[in-house]
């Protein structure tokens, strides 16, 4: 159990680096701050996918702020698993980017 448990914390571990490897890029502009789906191929983890859904919130007093949510999809020897991590980003409406 204890094995099992040390490999799952590890898939975990792998999948928030790399959600976070995902945020990050969509942070500095690297990648558009939109949906988008794809894998982790160029950085040499072709297992792994991801998905971006943004969110903008209907009641909200803060104009410009959205929710980023990515998620991690990987196949584990018990099936498919997945992790996701929602941040919530402000898209300035007068200087535009995200902050």
């Amino acid at each position: 159990a204890a094995v099992r448990a040390e490999a799952h914390a590890g898939q975990l571990t792998r999948a928030a680096d790399h959600a976070d490897l995902v945020l990050q890029r969509i942070l500095s502009g690297e990648q558009a701050l939109e949906s988008a789906t794809g894998d982790f191929s160029d950085d040499g983890e072709a297992d792994l996918k991801w998905a971006v859904e943004i969110e903008t919130p209907s009641e909200t007093q803060t104009e410009g702020l959205q929710a980023v949510i990515v998620t991690v999809v990987w196949t584990a020897p018990q099936g498919e698993r997945s992790l996701q991590i929602t941040r919530w980003v402000f898209v300035d409406p007068l200087a535009g980017g995200v902050r």
